[in-house]
């Protein structure tokens, strides 16, 4: 018999492959969806509402995810450069069954932290972690992460768009 945590990553990656084709994937140059979700301190967060003429980057993540947790020291270097000339940094979590809150803190993230975000990454396509977008001011999508793609890669893509998106 499978333990505890190795049974409910079987079920969510099972839940992921059965509801994979429900929505395509959002491309480089779609409007991003909406999304509604909440804080870890319960507050709602609306994206269209926020990001209005801001750009943002998405990262859909799990702890779980060892993709993740190479690509996510790459975004903070990202966020800690960028943030600060007005660019928004989202962690959806989805698929999760450990502490998201302790795992941000652990390593330092800074990341806006939203929680079980499954719809959400129904509704952008997301098939897989880490799903990262970048949404300019007008809402259109920028940049989507392929999958496979080297982390180093994603980090100097993720900057070049925001440079040029920041202008």
């Amino acid at each position: 018999m499978l333990p505890d945590v190795h049974l409910r990553r079987l079920l969510m990656f099972l839940l992921l492959v059965s509801a994979a084709g429900a929505c395509p994937a959002i491309e480089v140059g779609d409007t991003a969806p909406d999304w509604e979700l909440a804080r870890p301190d319960g507050s709602a967060s609306r994206f269209h509402l926020e990001s209005s003429g801001s750009v943002s980057v998405v990262l859909f993540w799990a702890t779980w995810c060892p993709y993740c947790r190479t690509l996510m020291p790459h975004l903070q270097k990202v966020a800690e450069d960028f943030r600060q000339r007005g660019v928004r940094f989202y962690a959806l979590s989805v698929w999760e069954d450990g502490d998201v809150v302790d795992h941000m803190a652990r390593h330092g993230f800074t990341f806006d932290l939203l929680l079980a975000a499954e719809t959400a990454a129904r509704d952008w396509g997301v098939k897989g972690t880490p799903g990262l977008f970048v949404v300019g001011p007008d809402g259109r999508v920028l940049y989507r992460r392929n999958s496979g793609d080297d982390d180093l890669d994603v980090e100097f893509a993720v900057r070049e768009i925001l440079a040029l998106a920041i202008k």
